[in-house]
């Protein structure tokens, strides 16, 4: 576990654990809001690093992800016994299902390189700050996936504007959005499935073809088909 005061130290720190010789099974970078929510409580930036190997190249692969941590002036950095581990593993897994029956939360699932990992993570909490939304983040930094639970604070029509400008940022980006899960009122006023590519045409094109009476789940796939 790391925590750092700036999300450029701890992206910065993941680029390093990336490039190097290290192995680990899972990075997760969480937000204040979001280390809370998996019962963590954090003021900071909150780095979830997974290592599984004999005990040996555990010890060795955990001292060095301590120095690159060290590197990028993080402020408390510390391993867990592997009791802590599983439920917390355990956390991490459910971690998007948190409130998933709530009427008004939403979960985004934002995918970008992982180059841009930092710019999507920057640019997510302006857009929820203009947007005064409540947010919670975390990323699979390793790969590029980000999820995102945004929770109105009073403006409906904002808080779904919101959303259609997070699908635009991660196009722009080079990668997509869309909403794992949200209310039913939402998804009637939203596109779940984020900006729409060049391919929607052809997908479509194939359905008819494929299904011409539009039997079979018509809507439920990417752009309404």
């Amino acid at each position: 576990l790391a925590s750092f005061a700036e999300l450029h130290q701890a992206t910065n720190a993941v680029r390093k654990i990336l490039k190097s010789e290290l192995l680990p099974k899972s990075i997760e970078l969480f937000s204040s809001v979001g280390a809370d929510l998996l019962g963590m409580p954090s003021e900071h930036l909150l780095l979830v690093i997974d290592i599984e190997d004999v005990e040996e190249a555990v010890n060795r692969q955990s001292e060095e992800i301590k120095q690159i941590c060290e590197e990028e002036n993080v402020l408390h950095v510390s391993d867990i016994q592997e009791r802590e581990r599983d439920a917390l593993l355990g956390r991490i897994q459910d971690w998007t299902m948190i409130d998933a029956e709530s009427d008004s939360q939403v979960c985004c699932k934002v995918s970008v390189p992982i180059g841009r990992v930092e710019e999507a993570l920057q640019t997510i909490e302006n857009t929820a700050e203009q947007g005064k939304l409540d947010t919670a983040i975390m990323s699979h930094a390793g790969s590029g996936i980000i999820y995102v639970i945004l929770t109105p604070q009073t403006d409906q029509a904002q808080f779904e504007a919101t959303i259609e400008n997070l699908a635009l940022m991660a196009q722009q980006l080079g990668g997509n959005s869309i909403v794992e899960h949200a209310a039913p009122k939402i998804k009637r006023n939203v596109d779940v499935w984020g900006v729409k590519g060049s391919d929607v045409d052809l997908m479509r094109q194939i359905k008819e073809q494929l299904d011409p009476k539009e039997i079979l789940n018509p809507g439920r796939f990417v752009g309404g088909i």
